[in-house]
């Protein structure tokens, strides 16, 4: 056999039949074949697999972290009573900015991260803006997570677990008070967490069981989940912001994607463009409220309108606003 016909063997099988071919055979009409296929020089033609048009699955664990109220939920009384302890001792530095983001809560001095918390079933660990090697990591029980690429402007990590660490958390907040030169002013205590259970019994509910209302939500029913239990739902990712006259926008709305989608993906730009419900050169995603939401889905988007982003809230799903 040929070199030319294995190479066609190679690329369909089903379609090439094996000939053997003695190389001493001149036969006029297998010469005549072989320069007629060098002639032609038809293009390979590759069989590719038509792809599926939701393939973009949740991974188990995504870029879009838990909420970290969820994780606080989930937690124990003690991480409870530390959160709130840290948070009170941090809105004493009133310059700091807070801003609570998908899996994390974050501290800002202008656009510089100071200070990062996160929480955990058993512990919190809390990240500062510092220099570990300025400090004893014996004395104080940190770790240097420096060569963590997310943590390179907060690198000083401490766990924290009971009182006992809890003290060199204070230390440390003292030490971002002297470094950046901070203003302080006494606060008036806030239960962090007794407010959470008390005045968001809906959002428990929410994050407990999956869903508030477990059916479908339209529109005018969307005023069931007030503003402000609204504003603690919406998760916020940070990205790269698009200046407003190069925006291109495209607009869907929730009763489109939860007719496309159902609660295993997570709906994005990407993804609308991928199967074609949004053109290619579209950059900024606004959702509206039209039609009905049948059924938890994810969505990710630049704008919501409130009544979309209750929508889905109501019908079991996350809503998933991109900052910049």
């Amino acid at each position: 056999m040929s070199k030319k016909d294995e190479k066609e063997k190679e690329i369909d099988e089903e379609e090439i039949e094996e000939d053997e071919v003695d190389e001493n055979d001149k036969a006029p009409d297998a010469t005549d074949q072989i320069d007629d296929l060098q002639e032609e020089k038809p293009e390979v033609v590759t069989k590719k697999r038509r792809k599926k048009p939701f393939a973009f699955k949740i991974p188990t664990k995504s870029e879009y972290s838990k909420p970290i109220l969820a994780k606080l939920k989930a937690s124990d009384d003690n991480v409870k009573a530390l959160y709130s302890q840290i948070r009170n001792e941090l809105s004493k530095l009133y310059e700091l900015k807070f801003k609570s983001l998908v899996g994390a809560d974050v501290y800002y001095l202008g656009d510089d991260r100071i200070v990062i918390i996160r929480v955990y079933d058993r512990s919190l660990k809390v990240y500062f803006d510092l220099k570990p090697k300025n400090y004893d990591a014996k004395k104080y029980h940190f770790q240097d997570v420096s060569d963590i690429k997310k943590y390179e402007t907060a690198p000083l990590m401490l766990k924290v677990k009971s009182s006992r660490s809890f003290k060199y958390i204070l230390y440390f907040i003292g030490e971002i008070e002297k470094e950046y030169k901070l203003k302080s002013k006494d606060v008036k205590y806030v239960p962090y967490m007794e407010d959470f259970d008390s005045s968001s019994k809906e959002l428990m509910e929410f994050y407990g069981k999956g869903s508030i209302v477990k059916n479908s939500c339209v529109f005018e029913k969307a005023d069931v989940l007030s503003d402000a239990i609204l504003a603690k739902v919406i998760l916020l990712k940070n990205t790269p912001k698009i200046p407003v006259a190069s925006r291109i926008i495209g607009e869907i709305s929730v009763g489109e994607l939860s007719a496309a989608f159902d609660k295993k993906y997570i709906i994005t730009l990407n993804l609308l463009k991928e199967v074609g419900l949004l053109g290619t050169d579209i950059n900024y995603l606004r959702i509206n409220s039209l039609g009905t939401c049948y059924h938890a889905i994810t969505v990710a988007a630049d704008y919501f309108e409130d009544q979309a982003a209750k929508m889905i809230i109501l019908s079991g799903g996350s809503v998933i606003k991109l900052v910049g």
